[in-house]
């Protein structure tokens, strides 16, 4: 199955009042927002295989519309089919002496790495507010 993009909402907000309280939550998932946009980018520049370039630069233009629209997190990945197709070639096809980080199933690995990502961000985001 080819997955596009990848959401994470803020969760329930019951029990919760006031507008400081939203602006805290908005400041959050923005910050969580960038991070993982950076961390996904430089995964991309690190696992994506270097002979793709196209792909590579697909995949980072997508990344970078990913936004927080108010209560969600989109994180936007195009070129998953073309992706699938790479996920097919051997390590010898995508790891060599210009590229020794490639690896197989990249695609899947950067869903997984994502997820992984918005999780963290948003616990980073959280302690980081909490201490300014």
């Amino acid at each position: 199955m080819v997955r596009a993009n990848i959401s994470f909402k803020v969760g329930s907000l019951d029990n919760l009042e006031g507008q400081d309280v939203m602006s805290l939550l908005d400041r959050i998932m923005r910050r969580t927002c960038q991070l993982t946009k950076k961390n996904v980018s430089d995964e991309i520049e690190r696992a994506v295989p270097k002979d793709t370039g196209l792909l590579r630069a697909v995949m980072q233009s997508s990344l970078a519309t990913s936004e927080f629209d108010g209560s969600r997190i989109n994180l936007h990945f195009h070129g998953t089919s073309y992706a699938q197709y790479v996920d097919n070639y051997n390590t010898s096809q995508v790891r060599h002496a210009i590229d020794p980080e490639a690896e197989g199933q990249y695609a899947e690995h950067m869903f997984k790495e994502a997820k992984f990502r918005l999780k963290l961000n948003w616990e980073i985001a959280k302690i980081n507010l909490r201490a300014s």
